[in-house]
């Protein structure tokens, strides 16, 4: 035990390894041996008394509350620390990641836009005969507009549904068993935690397909206003 009583002597004593506790953190697994209180206070010196404990909040979002009215009533050297303080770099990389991750997701979804475009703009060019004979037995501008908003905003619904459901699954799958393992030493933890969110699955859902469907709206537009004459003309 390094730097015990505040001096550079260590003390040191013969212990027997009865087992290995990995609790999947590696602060914790790099630091920490687990042992009983009264030999742990016996090698120390310090008879009955211990040198910290934890407290458990009913709500792990009031431990910051919790923390500062027990920094408020005690002074120095008795302080308070809460979880979110012990484990701030990890929440830190944590948060940079997720906006890295939200960018990477954005770039996906806007390429994806881009093959809906290419797919309605195939589409007008092949079906553009079958468009001007429709628009010169009376199929106005609006309802064309709108038959090929329709066909984007479907595939959109649809590659989104598909996306979610194996999304799912993958978690799914994950959750029952990890077989990511991940280098505890840069990412904090050996394993790959899952953890669903349905209100994020729900936004980004909306989000993927509002972008999808506006995607469509240059080409049902152009589509739209397309005159008859153009896919008449070599017939």
């Amino acid at each position: 035990v390094p730097f015990a009583k505040g001096t550079e002597a260590a003390i040191v004593s013969k212990l027997k390894v009865v087992g290995i506790v990995r609790l999947g953190m590696y602060e914790y697994d790099k630091k920490y041996c687990l042992m009983g209180l009264k030999a742990l206070q016996e090698i120390l010196g310090i008879g009955s008394k211990v040198n910290a404990f934890k407290i458990l909040t009913n709500n792990l979002d009031k431990s910051i509350e919790v923390t500062n009215l027990l920094n408020e009533r005690y002074s120095y050297p008795l302080r308070a620390k809460d979880w979110s303080n012990l484990n701030r770099n990890l929440f830190y990389a944590i948060r940079h990641q997720k906006a890295v991750i939200s960018i990477i997701l954005i770039a996906i979804v806007l390429v994806a836009s881009f093959n809906i475009v290419s797919t309605l703009m195939m589409m007008v060019h092949d079906k553009k005969k079958q468009i001007s004979m429709l628009k010169t037995l009376g199929w106005s501008s609006r309802q064309t507009f709108l038959i090929f908003l329709l066909i984007g905003a479907v595939l959109a619904f649809l590659g989104t549904l598909l996306g979610l459901g194996f999304g799912r699954a993958l978690c799914g799958m994950l959750q029952w068993k990890s077989w990511i393992d991940l280098p505890a030493d840069i990412y904090f933890f050996s394993r790959l935690p899952i953890e669903i969110r349905p209100f994020e699955w729900i936004v980004i859902a909306l989000l993927t397909i509002g972008l999808a469907i506006f995607s469509t709206l240059w080409p049902s537009y152009r589509v739209g206003k397309q005159s008859p004459v153009e896919g008449l003309r070599h017939e």
